[in-house]
């Protein structure tokens, strides 16, 4: 009875180990099979021969190629010219793809539908190409995304429902949908230049992971910026600029975006005050609300953000004075508040403003005189405060801008005479002062741009007929 017990023992161990056996080699050919698969999809597309990738060449090898252990492509990141179809790339051979980056390559067509087989994918970039047509529904299947980048592409039918269903996945044409709120693991979302149409979603503030939002350049993008927008408290980066019909006022939310280093909402429609919350956006170096049609006097709460590099709120319908706290931003190297309506004098606190390189207060109704304490901009080479209604002298502290290149006091009511080192820097420096009738007449010789460099060239010229002529003396004493 025992050698029967053993016996059966025995026979059962074989049968498991020969299943076990069998399931290894299935597994093993399977694999196998699958990682020739992925390497075909590549040799097919054509997109490696010209890099050597002949038939006996390991795939793994190829440029821009990326292949785990066992031999899997995981990712494709491309940094060459490819100038094809994108279909001819077989997406559905290739499971394993964790990123797919090929912007700027030169892919056109269509993206295919097989997208939505690429599963474990976390990084899709296809930027700055030739696509067209729409984003196909299965991308709703890519529940991994965290980075999406379309941008520059213009795909003319706008975003399609999937995109916002990467846990759902369904589809209906449309504008950039609601259902983008299933995006909850994106950090980065580009779809500028991308043709998109029809409102922002409220539901964008779901996308709480977010650190790089940019939509601008989406022409027929309308309606406001939805307040949910504040809800985005990761945000480093805004930028909704160039979309013409974007319209309504700027959140207050938008105060609750205090990681923010980059804000453009330039070239839109907006109208409405800027509001006072946008002091708290204290690590602000870039802010641009130039070209929209914002109204009020510009807050004085700007003077919080003492990291702005760069400030533009030109061609507007601004007004009241410019606050005295924009003299707190030391590290703005351009300021723009042309084309508004503001009023009162120049504050001398922007004299505290010696990182400046540009300073652009043209076409408003300010008035008083230029302050001397602009002297004090010494890497100043743009100064433009034409038609105004600036009076008083010229101050002769500007001597001190030596980098100058652009002078623009034209079109106000200034008087007295025109100084000498505005005059005598004319040859370096592009200058007008026309329309100031009040101004002593000054010599126009002294202004004639070029002067002095032709005088200098003139020289070297002299010196050579000098030199010769007392070589043909000489030559005509010894003669004699």
């Amino acid at each position: 009875m025992e050698k029967m017990d053993e016996c059966m023992v025995s026979c059962v161990v074989m049968v498991v180990l020969l299943m076990l056996s069998h399931h290894a080699v299935a597994a093993n050919s399977t694999h196998s099979s699958q990682v020739v698969a992925e390497a075909d999809a590549l040799r097919n597309s054509g997109w490696w021969m010209w890099k050597g990738a002949t038939s006996n060449s390991n795939h793994c090898n190829w440029p821009g190629i990326t292949c785990n252990e066992a031999e899997h492509v995981i990712g494709i990141r491309l940094g060459v010219y490819v100038g094809d179809q994108f279909i001819k790339l077989n997406l559905s051979s290739l499971p394993n793809l964790e990123f797919l980056i090929l912007s700027g390559t030169g892919i056109s067509g269509t993206i295919s539908d097989k997208i939505g087989t690429l599963t474990k994918l976390t990084n899709l970039n296809l930027a700055g190409n030739d696509l067209y047509g729409s984003i196909p529904y299965q991308i709703g299947s890519l529940t991994k995304l965290t980075y999406l980048n379309l941008a520059g592409n213009g795909l003319y039918d706008g975003i399609r429902y999937q995109i916002g269903s990467l846990t759902k996945g369904s589809g209906l044409y449309g504008s950039i949908p609601h259902q983008i709120c299933s995006l909850t693991k994106l950090t980065y979302l580009n779809l500028a230049g991308s043709g998109l149409y029809g409102s922002i979603p409220y539901q964008i503030g779901s996308l709480t992971k977010l650190t790089y939002l940019d939509l601008s350049m989406n022409y027929e993008l309308t309606g406001s910026i939805p307040h949910q927008i504040g809800s985005l408290t990761k945000l480093t980066y805004l930028n909704l600029s160039n979309n013409y019909r974007l319209t309504g006022s700027i959140p207050d939310q938008i105060g609750s975006l205090t990681k923010l280093t980059h804000l453009d909402l330039s070239y839109t429609q907006l109208n409405g005050s800027i509001p006072h919350q946008i002091g708290t956006l204290t690590k602000l170096t870039y802010l641009d609300l130039a070209y929209n049609q914002l109204t009020g006097s510009i807050p004085h709460q700007i003077g919080s953000l003492t990291k702005l590099a760069y400030l533009d709120v030109s061609n507007n319908q601004l007004t009241s004075s410019i606050p005295h706290q924009i003299g707190t931003l030391r590290q703005l190297n351009s300021l723009n508040l042309s084309s508004n309506s503001l009023t009162g004098s120049i504050p001398s606190s922007l004299g505290c403003l010696t990182d400046l390189t540009s300073l652009n207060l043209c076409w408003n109704q300010i008035n008083g005189s230029i302050p001397p304490e602009i002297g004090y901009m010494k890497d100043l080479v743009y100064l433009n405060l034409d038609n105004n209604l600036i009076s008083g002298e010229i101050p002769s502290e500007l001597k001190n801008l030596k980098r100058l290149e652009w002078l623009n006091l034209s079109s106000n009511s200034l008087s007295g005479k025109v100084p000498l080192f505005i005059t005598h820097n004319c040859y370096k420096s592009t200058i007008d002062l026309s329309y100031n009738d009040h101004l002593e007449p000054y010599t126009l010789s002294l202004c004639k741009r070029g002067h002095k460099k032709t005088a200098l060239r003139l020289i070297p010229l002299v010196l050579a007929l000098v030199f010769v002529t007392c070589i043909i003396l000489g030559h005509h004493i010894s003669n004699r």
